[in-house]
């Protein structure tokens, strides 16, 4: 599938990238309470550049390329004695659709394909974005932080490639947009292209992935 859409741009600039920015850690900070902890964790760990993001005090939005993916908590509950707060990532996928009934099967098709979010449609507003979400407290941020960090990473991916395709297929545009004052992204951020070509590769040779883990040579 990636084949079709994206220039990975070589092997070895994906290792370069691997050795260079995914290497180094990003640190939990707990004092901000868990649901803004993991964000944090998230906008460190993927690198997100101010120049292509927009933070605000529940999360941010970023634009790896052309689509813009929000990471934010929701205000938390008192569950038990600890205060539990759900952290959320969303990807615009397409907008200008006239939903209809027809709309849902081929929706549905695209599910066999996972992209680490379930989609949501506003009908009124004609739109499609995918979701991911997990609620956390203070004794699962670590766990949570870097799970949710890789549903956002191939979220965001998996949007990349998908957004064209389903918007013709759903009688809609790709909910292209750039961050306000910028201009549009010309390039796709390297955590993309890395996300993409581990997805290319793992369709054509799925003997790299052993439990879990991609291998290929520098």
């Amino acid at each position: 599938m990636a084949e079709k859409r994206w220039d990975h741009r070589g092997r070895g600039r994906m290792a370069k990238m691997g050795s260079e920015r995914m290497g180094k850690e990003a640190k939990l900070h707990g004092a901000l309470g868990p649901g803004r902890a993991v964000v944090r964790f998230l906008y460190d760990s993927m690198y997100v550049d101010d120049e292509w993001s927009i933070r605000d005090e529940a999360g941010f939005t970023w634009w790896g390329h052309r689509l813009a993916q929000r990471v934010a908590v929701e205000p938390g509950i008192e569950h038990r004695g600890w205060t539990v707060e759900r952290v959320t990532v969303e990807t615009d996928l397409v907008r200008g659709l006239t939903w209809g009934p027809d709309r849902w099967p081929l929706l549905a098709a695209e599910m066999a394909d996972p992209t680490f979010g379930t989609f949501v449609v506003d009908q009124a507003a004609g739109t499609v974005r995918l979701r991911s979400g997990m609620w956390v407290h203070e004794e699962t941020q670590e766990w949570v932080a870097r799970r949710l960090g890789a549903a956002a990473a191939f979220q965001a991916g998996g949007a990349e490639l998908l957004a064209e395709e389903l918007a013709e297929k759903l009688g809609g545009e790709p909910a292209w947009t750039a961050p306000p004052g910028n201009g549009a992204r010309p390039e796709p951020d390297d955590m993309l292209n890395f996300v993409l070509f581990a997805r290319g590769i793992g369709d054509e040779e799925p003997d790299k992935w052993i439990d879990g883990t991609l291998h290929i040579a520098a």
